[in-house]
């Protein structure tokens, strides 16, 4: 829902900018993926996206080693998230998801060449009596990242797309230039 009500209201922008005889103009960002691990000893990656607004945390994947209060049950879980971005101020982000089946933390502090932090993932599973009870992480773990040293991980794309209407004629131009 909230992705339509972004396209909508970057259509609406568009439009009124049209209608004034202004041009509208959008670029790209760059984009650097952090890799590093737990103190589980498990991987992590995430990306840290530089925007004009300022830079945004992306979630990632991460691997951990998960445990259930009531029965003991260990397991192992990767768990991969997508589409969400949040706010880096001042360094620090705080990202968490509360969704049908489980709740995840990740927040940490990101600088130019070490990032760090704490996790958590907890979801409630039956125990042997059909009662329920919490499992995955449990306590907050804690990571470290680093910038990929892979020249595929840190990418910069310029991109410039000018949408312009002539006040006279009402002609749209659209433009794209790399």
């Amino acid at each position: 829902m909230r992705r339509i009500l972004f396209s909508f209201a970057v259509v609406a922008a568009t439009l009124v900018a049209l209608g004034t005889g202004q041009g509208v103009s959008a670029t790209t960002s760059t984009r650097t993926k952090y890799v590093g691990t737990t103190s589980q000893g498990e991987p992590l990656s995430f990306v840290v996206k530089q925007t004009p607004t300022g830079p945004e945390f992306e979630p990632g994947t991460i691997v951990v080693k998960g445990r259930c209060s009531a029965t003991s049950d260990r397991f192992g879980a990767g768990i991969g998230v997508g589409g969400f971005r949040t706010p880096i101020l001042n360094g620090v982000f705080d990202f968490t998801l509360n969704d049908f089946g489980d709740r995840l933390s990740w927040n940490g502090t990101v600088g130019q060449l070490h990032a760090s932090g704490n996790f958590s993932w907890t979801m409630p599973e039956f125990d042997n009596e059909g009662g329920l009870q919490t499992c995955g992480t449990l306590t907050p773990i804690t990571w470290t990242a680093a910038p990929s040293t892979s020249t595929a991980a840190t990418t910069s794309t310029s991109v410039q797309v000018q949408i312009s209407k002539n006040g006279t004629t009402g002609a749209v131009t659209v433009s794209v230039t790399h």
